[in-house]
């Protein structure tokens, strides 16, 4: 017991680090690793949330801007049947659904030569689904 209390608590005056100050030191450095660790995880999750928003954001517009070249009568409901991958691309391996409908008129307007297209693009993220809604008016 005694040579133990004298690793732990030296008190002789000789140089160097007894094994409680190491035993502190690398506590303190574990906290801080298991910190660094959390926060790395966050960001990278942050991240691929930014990247698929991003994705998303852009399928549902290339929809919109499809609808808005295609004739006036052409533009009906509609989905994507296949799963699209981040550059509208479609793959089996892709996480994206895009489905869009369309009203005729516009909010606050009756009229026939206006439709509303309101684009979906849903996704699977961490057991979540997530989605993203776009609206347009297009006319005749």
């Amino acid at each position: 017991m005694r040579k133990l209390l004298a690793l732990l608590f030296r008190s002789d005056g000789r140089r160097g680090y007894n094994l409680l100050e190491v035993l502190i030191g690398m506590t303190i450095l574990a906290i801080a690793l298991a910190s660094a660790f959390a926060m790395s995880v966050a960001n990278a999750r942050l991240v691929e949330n930014n990247q698929n928003l991003s994705a998303a954001v852009s399928l549902a517009e290339s929809k919109l801007e499809e609808l808005r070249n295609t004739t006036f009568d052409a533009i009906v409901d509609g989905s994507d049947s296949y799963k699209l991958n981040a550059k509208g691309e479609f793959d089996g391996t892709g996480i994206f659904n895009r489905a869009w409908t369309v009203a005729s008129g516009a909010p606050g307007f009756a009229n026939g030569d206006l439709k509303t297209v309101v684009v979906v693009v849903s996704w699977a993220q961490w057991g979540n689904t997530r989605s993203y809604s776009l609206t347009g008016v297009i006319g005749r």
